[in-house]
């Protein structure tokens, strides 16, 4: 008896799922080739003579990182339609919300990056987005929305010698950079 493996529907979706993969997969794809002209140069300083990073490795990696995954995700969304029947868009917009506010906060965390500088702009999104995604305890949402900026900022900019945006607001600046000195001397005076 030869039975054919049956396919799952998609689910409602999958036509926009496999756009925006597509989309993100050549917009990474891109920054990642374009990445030497986009940044020339960078970090800090004194710390260039013994690191060979260069400020362009980690963009370039996340980005390519970023365009690798959207290709599979967009494979896989090819390979579970059964049919040009599941190409068809459905026009119940509640199904689309949850990607749509998601895009929205990663568009509004893109607008206050410039203004805020990274630390802030994180931790404000990455509340924002652990909130939406579910989490209601606020202890551990607010421990991870202030942990995560401050271990990615001293990483970068301490041990690896990548520079992390400011704030152009000065106060919000000297606190952070403050923030980063205190750390380096107790972790790194040991």
């Amino acid at each position: 008896m030869d039975e054919s493996p049956i396919r799952p529907e998609p689910h409602p979706a999958a036509l926009l799922e496999l756009g925006i993969g597509i989309l993100i997969a050549l917009a990474a794809g891109y920054l990642a080739v374009q990445m030497p002209t986009l940044v020339v140069e960078g970090g800090i300083r004194e710390t260039q003579e013994f690191l060979r990073l260069s400020p362009v490795f980690f963009p370039r990696l996340s980005f390519g990182l970023t365009s690798l995954i959207s290709l599979i995700l967009v494979f896989r969304i090819l390979k579970s339609f059964p049919g040009r029947r599941a190409l068809r868009f459905s026009g119940d917009a509640r199904q689309y919300i949850r990607v749509l506010v998601m895009s929205l906060l990663v568009v509004i965390y893109c607008l206050l990056l410039p203004f805020l500088g990274y630390g802030f702009a994180t931790l404000l999104a990455i509340a924002a987005t652990t909130y939406f995604l579910g989490t209601r305890s606020w202890l551990p949402l607010v421990a991870f929305s202030i942990v995560t900026p401050v271990v990615t900022r001293f990483i970068f900019e301490r041990l690896l010698a990548i520079s992390l945006p400011l704030s152009s607001y000065d106060p919000l600046a000297a606190f952070e950079q403050d923030v980063m000195r205190f750390l380096a001397r107790v972790l790194l005076s040991a």
